[in-house]
């Protein structure tokens, strides 16, 4: 019987003929980490400037005097209406933050001439990945990009605080967060914002140790062939 020169070199050699495999493998390892996908639209920085508005979901807290049935803490409805009885004519959402307290106040004049109150906003964003206590977060107008991280609980250990990935209206920035260059990192938060920070890459983890698995499994295979033939 004619044995193929390929097949005999896997039989009598399998480790030399697996070599170019394995070199093949490495390669494919080495490049597929040192590939990083394309960034979504990033924003700039300035774009905290625009007016700040509150969203559906995101809630305000109202304190009126002498008026208990008036207080609490309320979310808004996905029209912008406050998701109260008796608030839900007042439209807080999708208007700029320096307009709620006289929207409150007229809305407040039909039961006291002079009403006394407190409105506090809250901007509902999300905090995810690598991070101690991931959720999502109810927060003051005014908290920065690195406070709200801190709020989570800070970034793990197996944590990129390099690369923390913030996404506002489908678009995404990349924040550093111990970098010399803060403007990301001291913006302010917006309603809906979502900020996960990545985990860090072990090379010999996360590429080599499966080619390396790969490699083994296909040394068994060619070995198990050889012995059969």
């Amino acid at each position: 019987m004619t044995v193929h020169p390929r097949r005999a070199t896997f039989a009598k050699h399998p480790s030399r003929a697996l070599a170019p495999i394995a070199i093949s493998l490495v390669a494919l390892s080495v490049a597929f980490a040192a590939a990083r996908p394309l960034p979504a639209q990033a924003f700039a920085p300035s774009a905290a400037a625009e007016p700040l508005m509150l969203r559906a979901d995101d809630s305000v807290r109202i304190t009126v005097w002498h008026h208990p049935e008036l207080s609490g803490t309320f979310a808004l409805a996905p029209d912008g209406s406050v998701a109260h009885p008796l608030y839900k004519a007042v439209r807080l959402g999708g208007v700029p933050l320096s307009e709620l307290n006289q929207r409150v106040h007229d809305f407040l004049t039909r039961f006291d001439a002079d009403p006394q109150f407190v409105i506090e906003p809250y901007l509902r964003i999300a905090v995810g990945g690598q991070v101690k206590h991931p959720g999502i977060f109810a927060v003051r107008p005014g908290m920065t990009v690195s406070q709200a991280i801190v709020l989570a609980g800070d970034v793990t250990d197996d944590g990129r605080s390099d690369q923390v990935q913030l996404v506002r209206d489908g678009r995404r920035t990349t924040v550093h967060l111990n970098s010399d260059q803060l403007a990301t990192a001291l913006m302010p938060v917006r309603s809906g914002d979502e900020l996960v920070v990545p985990k860090k890459r072990a090379l010999w983890r996360d590429f080599f140790g499966p080619a390396v698995t790969v490699l083994g499994a296909t040394a068994a295979i060619v070995t198990a062939i050889a012995r059969v033939r």
